[in-house]
């Protein structure tokens, strides 16, 4: 595989709320949701041949970086894109002195839950089946 990853950029928005949709079932409006990570945050995607297969989205929130999402193609899952995505981000949010960073998943989603465990991260919080996860970042 010879992905690369790079920052989002406005001709990447059909892929991100095609991938984003589907794993966030949840979020309204998910085309304008997307829109403004991308022009607000900071949207990381990992291209295959052209194509976006995945993306993270990080955001600053005080002294603390947050991964607001992270989302791969079904086909790419556990190929290892979302642990480079996820360093993709640690080394921006290191880059920006940041300290700590916090991301969520439910209790139910063990994949994302071994990820996270395997890069550091520790449950800090519960509420209900949402689990907040935490880790420094050593500079």
């Amino acid at each position: 595989m010879t992905m690369r990853i790079r920052p989002a950029e406005l001709r990447d928005l059909i892929f991100i709320v095609e991938l984003g949709s589907g794993s966030f079932p949840y979020i309204e409006n998910p085309f304008e949701f997307f829109l403004r990570r991308i022009k607000e945050s900071h949207v990381f995607v990992a291209v295959e041949g052209g194509e976006v297969i995945g993306f993270v989205d990080v955001e600053l929130q005080g002294e603390k970086g947050v991964v607001e999402g992270i989302a791969v193609k079904e086909e790419y899952r556990g190929l290892g894109v979302g642990k480079r995505l996820l360093s993709v981000a640690l080394a921006f949010l290191a880059y920006l002195g940041v300290k700590r960073v916090r991301l969520m998943t439910l209790e139910e989603n063990i994949p994302a839950r071994r990820l996270y465990e395997s890069m550091g991260f520790k449950v800090k919080e519960r509420n209900g089946r949402v689990l907040w996860y935490e880790r420094e970042i050593r500079q």
